[in-house]
């Protein structure tokens, strides 16, 4: 095998993936990815310039699809808990089918919003639906190191969709715009045919459909509770790259703009490459604690260099704009495994849907919520933003580290 075999493998973990389902996992995975990765950079061009509507109505749309998504969660969980998650996660693949599919029939916001609600919703689901089945089919020393090539095969995926979707851009047309939505739904069905096909999970848990006090369960896990309030701390440095970087690197430091498409390929290309290696830390959940840890220093080294490049000349902006993007990247591994694991270790036998949507509400908060957060805050408060985030995100690492500490002992659960 050759040297870039070997890399390949090792990088998205691909001795995980031995057997056929977990291989029509993983391409399912990789084309609703592309698919997503295609549709992303002209969501905005596609609803303005050919669906008709303003920026304003597409930013009050995405919102209002932001906050369903949140409120829908726990709904999701209970949902996760009943009913297989193979089926749960091919529902979703279809509700976003047939979203994509009616998204060309907009035109306006009555149409809009209601549509951008369900595919949001659909979207969180999925997401839940994933990691369970994931749980379900891999043992307790495969399941972070599937997820984490899972993850990899997603980014790398969505880094090809956006190279796709340039072609749409260039040509600026209605009927570009629609071979891309188009694109995407067909995405999805791919997706649902491959999980269709994947086996039951015999090990699910069905909740009992008379146990009320399920939800109360989780809210009386104060904990737990606390380490999915802790998760979220970490997902405001994935806002603070996605929205962060950009402006403060074209507002506030002298390197040139076009560094900024560079540095998200470098982000896309370390995740490809080290989310495996670096996120197998996070196989038990004293291991989920060291991983959150490691997080917190990594986004407190990226933000010191962020505040470092607005201070220097170009040479030193690009070096730590760099450095920066790399400390944000690597805490976003450890995190992200960190976040797989917290949930799945410390879920009881019937309620890992429930345990995964509170992680969710998180997830979903930052992803409407992240950008404005980072934009009024973080870049508008100059250097002591970026310091308050990365203190944050240190303190957020000892406190989660001692949290799972204290439960240590407890295996990343089993079906």
């Amino acid at each position: 095998m050759t040297g870039v075999g070997r890399l390949w493998r090792a990088s998205i973990g691909s001795d995980v993936f031995t057997d056929g389902p977990r291989r029509r996992l993983a391409i399912g995975s990789f084309v609703d990815s592309l698919g997503s990765g295609l549709f992303l950079p002209v969501m905005v061009l596609f609803f303005t310039r050919s669906a008709g509507l303003d920026v304003a109505t597409v930013g009050l749309g995405l919102t209002c699809g932001g906050i369903a998504s949140v409120a829908m969660t726990p709904l999701a969980g209970r949902v996760l808990d009943r009913y297989d998650p193979r089926l749960v996660l091919v529902a979703s693949y279809a509700l976003r089918t047939a979203v994509y599919l009616a998204y060309p029939l907009v035109h306006s916001v009555g149409v809009f919003v209601p549509l951008v609600c369900l595919d949001r919703i659909s979207s969180q689901a999925a997401r839940s639906a994933r990691t369970m089945v994931v749980a379900g089919m891999a043992g307790e020393e495969d399941r972070i190191r599937m997820l984490s090539g899972l993850n990899a095969i997603r980014n790398l995926a969505v880094g090809i969709g956006n190279l796709g979707a340039t072609a749409a851009i260039v040509v600026d047309s209605r009927a570009a715009y629609l071979a891309v939505v188009w694109a995407n739904a067909v995405s999805y069905v791919v997706g649902a045919l491959l999980v269709r096909t994947l086996p039951a999970d015999g090990h699910h848990v069905e909740a009992g459909t008379s146990d009320r006090g399920a939800d109360r369960r989780v809210l009386r896990d104060r904990r737990f509770l606390l380490l999915a309030a802790l998760n979220a701390v970490f997902l405001a440095g994935n806002s603070a790259l996605l929205v962060g970087v950009p402006v403060w690197l074209t507002t506030r430091t002298s390197a040139p703009a076009a560094l900024v498409g560079l540095l998200f390929a470098l982000n896309t290309v370390l995740i490809v490459l080290l989310q495996v290696g670096l996120g197998r830390m996070a196989r038990t959940l004293g291991g989920a604690g060291r991983a959150y840890l490691f997080s917190g220093v990594a986004l407190l080294v990226g933000c010191a260099m962020f505040v470092l490049a607005a201070a220097g000349g170009t040479a030193v902006a690009v070096l730590c704009m760099v450095v920066g993007v790399v400390g944000l990247t690597i805490a976003e591994i450890f995190s992200s495994a960190a976040g797989w694991s917290v949930p799945l270790a410390l879920a009881p036998d019937g309620r890992r849907g429930r345990y995964l949507s509170v992680f969710a509400i998180g997830e979903g908060f930052m992803t409407f919520a992240g950008p404005a957060v980072v934009t009024l805050i973080v870049v508008g408060s100059e250097w002591s933003g970026w310091i308050g985030l990365g203190v944050a995100a240190a303190v957020a690492g000892v406190a989660a580290r001692s949290l799972c500490r204290t439960r240590a002992t407890a295996p990343v659960a089993g079906g």
